[in-house]
């Protein structure tokens, strides 16, 4: 059990963040190659909404974090009150996405509404409970700098075989060893 939850945040999120954030980063990275040898090329159309949805999973995991950590605090309301805000700001987002956009618009109004409102929501929140908000983004600070490379070394040598099976293989195997080797 822990003993001081608003001490313990930090760190818990930048663990969280340091599995999420490179997996949803590299699937992004990585989607084309993906969605070739998962399901053909005839899904190809389907690689930009693959790639938002990656970092999308990405703040998913660190939204559950922080709905996790206020629930077991017993602050269930204004997480209610953020989640319904997020609903609204996203179905309205959606239609006009969708509109000029398709479904890759769709993918990409989940990650605007969880940048723009979601997040700080979070944010604003979980600073109420006396996290610091400082420490919150110095935990995170690795991690993130950590997948800016990894992501690039997937991108970079996925990009080098014609062959999608072998540019998700080793890009991925790429974007693993120079995270590791980063953080």
């Amino acid at each position: 059990r822990v003993r001081d939850g608003a001490a313990a945040l930090p760190m818990l999120t930048a663990l969280v963040w340091a599995l999420a954030l490179p997996v949803g980063l590299t699937l992004a990275a990585l989607a084309a190659p993906l969605i070739h040898v998962v399901y053909g090329s005839k899904w190809a159309l389907s690689v930009p909404v693959l790639a938002a949805l990656g970092l999308y999973g990405s703040l998913r995991v660190a939204f559950d974090m922080f709905s996790g950590y206020l629930y077991a605090r017993g602050i269930s309301r204004p997480v209610l009150y953020l989640q319904v805000l997020s609903l609204i700001a996203l179905a309205t987002s959606m239609v006009a996405a969708t509109q000029r956009w398709g479904i890759v618009g769709a993918a990409w109004a989940n990650v605007g509404v969880s940048l723009v409102l979601t997040l700080p929501g979070y944010l604003i929140i979980v600073r109420s409970t006396g996290v610091k908000l400082r420490e919150l983004a110095k935990a995170c600070l690795l991690p993130t700098v950590a997948a800016i490379p990894a992501v690039a070394i997937a991108v970079l040598v996925g990009q080098l075989f014609a062959s999608p099976l072998a540019s998700l293989l080793i890009g991925g195997a790429g974007a693993v060893i120079v995270y590791l080797a980063i953080a």
